[in-house]
Protein backbone atom coordinates (compact mmCIF):
# COMPACT_ATOMS: atom_id res chain seq x y z
CA UNK A 1 0.00 0.00 0.00
CA UNK A 2 2.80 2.69 0.27
CA UNK A 3 2.49 3.43 -3.49
CA UNK A 4 -0.33 5.52 -2.66
CA UNK A 5 1.65 7.45 0.24
CA UNK A 6 4.95 9.68 -1.15
CA UNK A 7 3.60 12.25 -0.59
CA UNK A 8 3.45 13.93 2.91
CA UNK A 9 0.13 15.13 3.93
CA UNK A 10 0.49 18.99 5.77
CA UNK A 11 -2.53 20.28 8.18
CA UNK A 12 -3.75 23.35 6.38
CA UNK A 13 -3.88 26.72 8.82
CA UNK A 14 -6.85 27.95 9.42
CA UNK A 15 -8.71 24.61 9.09
CA UNK A 16 -8.27 22.40 12.41
CA UNK A 17 -11.27 20.09 11.02
CA UNK A 18 -8.94 19.24 8.14
CA UNK A 19 -5.96 18.99 10.02
CA UNK A 20 -8.39 17.01 12.05
CA UNK A 21 -8.93 14.70 9.16
CA UNK A 22 -5.77 14.23 7.99
CA UNK A 23 -4.21 13.05 10.90
CA UNK A 24 -7.30 10.39 10.96
CA UNK A 25 -6.04 9.30 7.18
CA UNK A 26 -2.73 8.79 8.42
CA UNK A 27 -3.79 6.80 11.69
CA UNK A 28 -6.19 4.85 9.31
CA UNK A 29 -3.74 4.25 6.55
CA UNK A 30 -0.99 2.84 8.46
CA UNK A 31 -2.82 0.77 10.22
CA UNK A 32 -4.67 -0.65 6.44
CA UNK A 33 -0.53 -0.92 6.02
CA UNK A 34 0.31 -3.07 8.42
CA UNK A 35 -2.73 -5.24 8.07
CA UNK A 36 -2.17 -5.87 4.80
CA UNK A 37 1.58 -6.62 5.52
CA UNK A 38 0.37 -9.12 7.62
CA UNK A 39 -1.88 -10.60 5.02
CA UNK A 40 -5.09 -9.64 6.64
CA UNK A 41 -6.43 -8.20 3.60
CA UNK A 42 -10.10 -8.31 4.41
CA UNK A 43 -9.92 -6.54 7.99
CA UNK A 44 -7.22 -4.06 5.82
CA UNK A 45 -9.68 -3.51 3.21
CA UNK A 46 -12.97 -3.46 5.59
CA UNK A 47 -11.01 -0.21 7.64
CA UNK A 48 -10.67 1.72 3.90
CA UNK A 49 -14.28 1.00 3.30
CA UNK A 50 -15.61 1.50 7.16
CA UNK A 51 -13.61 5.33 6.96
CA UNK A 52 -15.02 6.01 3.04
CA UNK A 53 -17.58 8.47 4.60
CA UNK A 54 -15.46 10.34 6.39
CA UNK A 55 -12.35 10.34 4.21
CA UNK A 56 -13.26 9.61 1.31
CA UNK A 57 -12.31 12.78 -0.34
CA UNK A 58 -8.76 11.90 0.60
CA UNK A 59 -6.68 10.68 -2.81
CA UNK A 60 -4.19 8.51 -0.61
CA UNK A 61 -7.44 6.25 0.92
CA UNK A 62 -9.14 5.88 -2.93
CA UNK A 63 -5.84 4.73 -3.81
CA UNK A 64 -5.56 2.52 -0.90
CA UNK A 65 -8.72 0.54 -1.88
CA UNK A 66 -8.17 0.42 -5.43
CA UNK A 67 -4.65 -1.47 -4.70
CA UNK A 68 -6.78 -4.13 -2.45
CA UNK A 69 -9.64 -4.11 -4.35
CA UNK A 70 -7.15 -5.03 -6.85
CA UNK A 71 -5.19 -7.72 -4.51
CA UNK A 72 -8.68 -9.53 -3.56
CA UNK A 73 -10.04 -9.50 -7.27
CA UNK A 74 -12.34 -7.11 -7.07
CA UNK A 75 -11.08 -5.23 -10.57
CA UNK A 76 -13.95 -3.22 -11.77
CA UNK A 77 -13.98 -1.27 -8.20
CA UNK A 78 -10.02 -1.32 -8.23
CA UNK A 79 -10.79 0.79 -11.25
CA UNK A 80 -13.11 2.89 -10.14
CA UNK A 81 -11.17 3.77 -6.74
CA UNK A 82 -7.62 3.91 -8.97
CA UNK A 83 -9.50 6.59 -11.25
CA UNK A 84 -10.69 8.65 -8.18
CA UNK A 85 -7.30 8.99 -7.16
CA UNK A 86 -5.66 9.81 -10.38
CA UNK A 87 -8.59 12.65 -10.95
CA UNK A 88 -8.49 13.93 -7.01
CA UNK A 89 -4.55 14.45 -7.77
CA UNK A 90 -3.06 14.76 -11.23
CA UNK A 91 0.37 15.70 -9.94
CA UNK A 92 0.75 12.22 -7.96
CA UNK A 93 2.54 10.33 -10.20
CA UNK A 94 1.90 6.47 -8.43
CA UNK A 95 -1.79 7.46 -9.31
CA UNK A 96 -1.63 7.06 -12.60
CA UNK A 97 0.31 3.65 -12.44
CA UNK A 98 -2.22 2.26 -9.54
CA UNK A 99 -5.28 3.04 -12.26
CA UNK A 100 -2.80 1.89 -15.28
CA UNK A 101 -2.69 -1.75 -13.12
CA UNK A 102 -6.30 -1.07 -12.47
CA UNK A 103 -7.47 -0.76 -15.73
CA UNK A 104 -5.56 -3.48 -17.51
CA UNK A 105 -6.91 -6.05 -14.33
CA UNK A 106 -10.58 -5.14 -15.29
CA UNK A 107 -9.84 -5.11 -18.94
CA UNK A 108 -9.95 -1.16 -19.72
CA UNK A 109 -6.87 -1.73 -21.91
CA UNK A 110 -6.94 1.71 -23.64
CA UNK A 111 -7.62 3.04 -20.33
CA UNK A 112 -4.48 1.35 -19.35
CA UNK A 113 -2.62 2.84 -21.93
CA UNK A 114 -2.87 6.36 -21.32
CA UNK A 115 -2.77 5.91 -17.59
CA UNK A 116 0.76 4.23 -18.09
CA UNK A 117 1.48 7.32 -20.80
CA UNK A 118 0.85 9.26 -17.73
CA UNK A 119 2.88 7.96 -15.49
CA UNK A 120 6.34 7.29 -18.01
CA UNK A 121 5.98 11.23 -18.39
CA UNK A 122 6.89 11.90 -15.02
CA UNK A 123 10.42 9.74 -16.00
CA UNK A 124 10.41 7.90 -12.86
CA UNK A 125 13.23 6.23 -11.67
CA UNK A 126 11.60 3.16 -10.79
CA UNK A 127 11.92 -0.19 -11.44
CA UNK A 128 8.72 -0.79 -13.27
CA UNK A 129 9.25 1.55 -16.26
CA UNK A 130 11.02 -1.33 -17.82
CA UNK A 131 8.11 -3.64 -17.52
CA UNK A 132 4.88 -0.49 -18.38
CA UNK A 133 7.41 0.17 -21.86
CA UNK A 134 6.67 -3.67 -22.44
CA UNK A 135 3.53 -3.68 -21.57
CA UNK A 136 2.80 -0.39 -23.86
CA UNK A 137 4.32 -2.16 -26.86
CA UNK A 138 1.97 -4.61 -26.42
CA UNK A 139 -0.29 -2.74 -26.40
CA UNK A 140 0.70 -0.85 -29.75
CA UNK A 141 0.88 -4.83 -31.30
CA UNK A 142 -2.53 -5.38 -30.48
CA UNK A 143 -3.66 -2.28 -32.04
CA UNK A 144 -1.33 -2.76 -34.99
CA UNK A 145 -3.36 -6.13 -34.93
CA UNK A 146 -6.69 -4.76 -34.82
CA UNK A 147 -5.94 -2.12 -37.67
CA UNK A 148 -4.81 -5.16 -39.79
CA UNK A 149 -7.52 -7.40 -39.29
CA UNK A 150 -9.95 -4.94 -39.62
CA UNK A 151 -8.68 -3.12 -42.49
CA UNK A 152 -8.31 -0.23 -40.52
CA UNK A 153 -6.51 3.13 -42.00
CA UNK A 154 -3.79 3.28 -39.10
CA UNK A 155 -3.10 2.05 -35.95
CA UNK A 156 -4.45 5.59 -34.72
CA UNK A 157 -7.64 4.67 -35.05
CA UNK A 158 -7.47 1.35 -34.03
CA UNK A 159 -6.07 3.07 -30.55
CA UNK A 160 -9.61 5.49 -31.04
CA UNK A 161 -11.79 2.25 -31.42
CA UNK A 162 -9.97 0.76 -28.22
CA UNK A 163 -10.84 4.37 -26.24
CA UNK A 164 -14.06 4.40 -27.28
CA UNK A 165 -14.89 0.69 -26.84
CA UNK A 166 -13.45 1.44 -22.96
CA UNK A 167 -15.91 4.81 -22.72
CA UNK A 168 -19.06 2.71 -23.42
CA UNK A 169 -18.07 -0.14 -21.52
CA UNK A 170 -16.97 2.21 -18.23
CA UNK A 171 -20.73 3.01 -18.74
CA UNK A 172 -22.19 0.16 -19.49
CA UNK A 173 -20.65 -1.00 -16.24
CA UNK A 174 -21.99 1.81 -14.03
CA UNK A 175 -25.72 1.33 -15.79
CA UNK A 176 -25.48 4.59 -17.94
CA UNK A 177 -27.14 2.69 -20.75
CA UNK A 178 -27.77 6.29 -23.25
CA UNK A 179 -24.00 6.54 -22.98
CA UNK A 180 -22.47 3.33 -23.43
CA UNK A 181 -24.97 2.88 -26.42
CA UNK A 182 -23.08 6.18 -28.16
CA UNK A 183 -20.00 5.41 -27.25
CA UNK A 184 -20.32 1.84 -28.29
CA UNK A 185 -22.02 3.05 -31.78
CA UNK A 186 -18.99 5.74 -32.26
CA UNK A 187 -16.71 2.15 -31.73
CA UNK A 188 -18.54 0.13 -34.05
CA UNK A 189 -18.22 2.87 -36.69
CA UNK A 190 -14.41 3.11 -36.51
CA UNK A 191 -14.03 -0.24 -36.49
CA UNK A 192 -17.56 -1.83 -38.22
CA UNK A 193 -16.28 -5.59 -38.18
CA UNK A 194 -15.27 -5.80 -34.53
CA UNK A 195 -17.92 -7.78 -32.28
CA UNK A 196 -17.08 -5.90 -29.29
CA UNK A 197 -18.63 -2.49 -29.51
CA UNK A 198 -21.20 -4.04 -31.77
CA UNK A 199 -22.66 -6.58 -27.99
CA UNK A 200 -21.80 -3.55 -25.53
CA UNK A 201 -24.57 -1.79 -27.91
CA UNK A 202 -26.57 -4.57 -28.20
CA UNK A 203 -26.30 -4.88 -24.54
CA UNK A 204 -26.89 -0.71 -23.80
CA UNK A 205 -30.22 -1.27 -25.89
CA UNK A 206 -31.52 -4.31 -24.05
CA UNK A 207 -30.94 -2.37 -20.83
CA UNK A 208 -33.00 0.77 -22.07
CA UNK A 209 -35.77 -1.58 -22.97
CA UNK A 210 -35.57 -1.69 -26.89
CA UNK A 211 -35.34 -5.01 -27.50
CA UNK A 212 -35.93 -5.86 -31.46
CA UNK A 213 -32.97 -3.28 -31.48
CA UNK A 214 -30.83 -5.20 -29.05
CA UNK A 215 -31.74 -8.91 -31.24
CA UNK A 216 -30.85 -7.21 -34.13
CA UNK A 217 -27.37 -5.70 -33.30
CA UNK A 218 -26.71 -9.29 -31.55
CA UNK A 219 -27.70 -11.31 -34.71
CA UNK A 220 -25.97 -9.13 -37.02
CA UNK A 221 -22.27 -9.86 -35.45
CA UNK A 222 -23.41 -13.78 -36.11
CA UNK A 223 -24.13 -12.62 -39.72
CA UNK A 224 -21.14 -9.94 -40.38
CA UNK A 225 -18.34 -10.75 -37.55
CA UNK A 226 -18.54 -14.26 -36.39
CA UNK A 227 -20.93 -16.77 -36.36
CA UNK A 228 -20.12 -18.32 -33.07
CA UNK A 229 -19.56 -14.98 -30.91
CA UNK A 230 -19.71 -16.58 -27.19
CA UNK A 231 -20.77 -12.77 -26.23
CA UNK A 232 -23.62 -12.42 -29.18
CA UNK A 233 -24.97 -15.92 -28.47
CA UNK A 234 -25.09 -15.11 -24.84
CA UNK A 235 -27.12 -12.08 -24.81
CA UNK A 236 -29.80 -13.81 -27.43
CA UNK A 237 -30.24 -16.26 -25.07
CA UNK A 238 -31.29 -13.40 -22.05
CA UNK A 239 -32.63 -11.44 -25.06
CA UNK A 240 -35.04 -14.10 -26.55
CA UNK A 241 -35.95 -15.01 -22.98
CA UNK A 242 -37.11 -11.74 -22.26
CA UNK A 243 -39.03 -11.48 -25.05
CA UNK A 244 -40.95 -14.63 -24.74
CA UNK A 245 -39.15 -16.34 -27.70
CA UNK A 246 -37.84 -19.50 -25.27
CA UNK A 247 -37.19 -21.36 -28.51
CA UNK A 248 -34.69 -19.43 -29.90
CA UNK A 249 -33.36 -18.57 -26.61
CA UNK A 250 -32.85 -22.43 -25.90
CA UNK A 251 -31.07 -22.73 -29.31
CA UNK A 252 -28.92 -19.64 -29.06
CA UNK A 253 -28.17 -21.60 -25.84
CA UNK A 254 -27.67 -24.67 -27.57
CA UNK A 255 -25.06 -22.89 -29.66
CA UNK A 256 -23.72 -21.22 -26.23
CA UNK A 257 -22.65 -24.63 -24.65
CA UNK A 258 -20.89 -26.62 -27.58
CA UNK A 259 -18.43 -23.56 -27.73
CA UNK A 260 -14.89 -24.97 -27.03
CA UNK A 261 -14.07 -23.90 -24.22
CA UNK A 262 -13.25 -20.27 -23.98
CA UNK A 263 -10.06 -18.48 -24.18
CA UNK A 264 -10.02 -16.57 -20.72
CA UNK A 265 -12.18 -16.44 -17.56
CA UNK A 266 -14.00 -13.00 -18.93
CA UNK A 267 -15.37 -15.61 -21.63
CA UNK A 268 -16.23 -18.21 -18.89
CA UNK A 269 -18.24 -15.92 -16.68
CA UNK A 270 -20.40 -14.55 -19.92
CA UNK A 271 -20.84 -18.17 -21.15
CA UNK A 272 -22.18 -19.06 -17.72
CA UNK A 273 -24.05 -15.94 -17.48
CA UNK A 274 -25.63 -16.88 -20.82
CA UNK A 275 -26.70 -20.24 -19.85
CA UNK A 276 -28.29 -19.33 -16.11
CA UNK A 277 -30.88 -17.35 -17.77
CA UNK A 278 -32.45 -20.59 -18.33
CA UNK A 279 -31.42 -22.45 -15.80
CA UNK A 280 -29.05 -25.08 -17.74
CA UNK A 281 -27.46 -26.26 -14.50
CA UNK A 282 -25.65 -29.67 -15.67
CA UNK A 283 -23.80 -27.40 -18.22
CA UNK A 284 -23.22 -24.44 -15.60
CA UNK A 285 -21.55 -26.72 -13.45
CA UNK A 286 -19.15 -28.42 -15.82
CA UNK A 287 -18.17 -24.55 -17.40
CA UNK A 288 -17.52 -24.04 -13.69
CA UNK A 289 -15.63 -26.91 -12.55
CA UNK A 290 -13.45 -26.61 -15.31
CA UNK A 291 -12.46 -22.81 -14.45
CA UNK A 292 -11.64 -23.65 -11.20
CA UNK A 293 -9.20 -26.45 -11.92
CA UNK A 294 -7.95 -23.83 -14.28
CA UNK A 295 -7.81 -20.51 -12.94
CA UNK A 296 -8.68 -21.37 -9.03
CA UNK A 297 -9.95 -18.09 -7.39
CA UNK A 298 -13.45 -17.57 -9.54
CA UNK A 299 -15.36 -13.99 -9.95
CA UNK A 300 -17.99 -13.88 -7.28
CA UNK A 301 -20.62 -14.29 -9.91
CA UNK A 302 -19.47 -17.47 -10.87
CA UNK A 303 -19.50 -19.07 -7.70
CA UNK A 304 -24.12 -17.90 -7.25
CA UNK A 305 -24.23 -19.74 -10.74
CA UNK A 306 -22.65 -22.81 -9.14
CA UNK A 307 -23.90 -22.58 -6.06
CA UNK A 308 -27.88 -22.41 -7.42
CA UNK A 309 -27.18 -24.92 -9.96
CA UNK A 310 -26.30 -27.29 -6.95
CA UNK A 311 -29.10 -26.44 -5.04
CA UNK A 312 -31.22 -26.74 -8.19
CA UNK A 313 -29.82 -30.68 -8.48
CA UNK A 314 -30.25 -31.33 -4.63
CA UNK A 315 -26.65 -30.88 -3.54
CA UNK A 316 -27.12 -28.61 -0.90
CA UNK A 317 -24.13 -28.30 1.02
CA UNK A 318 -21.50 -27.71 -1.80
CA UNK A 319 -24.00 -25.01 -2.82
CA UNK A 320 -23.60 -23.29 0.44
CA UNK A 321 -19.79 -23.37 0.29
CA UNK A 322 -19.78 -21.97 -3.04
CA UNK A 323 -22.43 -19.26 -2.06
CA UNK A 324 -19.86 -18.45 1.07
CA UNK A 325 -17.35 -18.56 -1.36
CA UNK A 326 -19.01 -15.56 -3.64
CA UNK A 327 -19.41 -13.23 -0.64
CA UNK A 328 -15.27 -13.96 0.11
CA UNK A 329 -14.80 -12.82 -3.18
CA UNK A 330 -17.05 -9.71 -2.72
CA UNK A 331 -20.29 -10.64 -4.57
CA UNK A 332 -23.37 -9.20 -2.63
CA UNK A 333 -25.95 -11.42 -4.34
CA UNK A 334 -24.78 -14.37 -2.98
CA UNK A 335 -28.48 -15.17 -1.52
CA UNK A 336 -26.62 -16.74 1.73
Amino acid sequence: MSKSRHEKRRPVRGAPARATALAHLDAVMDRAESLQEAGRLDEALQLLETNLARLGQFAPLRAGLALLYGEVGRYRDAAVEGRLAMEMDPRQPDYYLIAALAYAAAGYYTFAHRARQQWLRFSPQDPMVADMHRLDDEYRRGSELLRDRYRLRDARVAEEAGYLLDEGRWALDGNRWAEALRYSQQAARLAPGWPPPRNNASSALYYLRRYDEAIANAETVLRECDPDNLHALANLVRYYATTGDLTRAHQCADRLAALPWPADLTEVVKQIEGLSVLDRDAEIGRLAAEAHKQFRDLPGEVYVHWGIALANSGRRREALKHLRRAQEAGDKSSLL
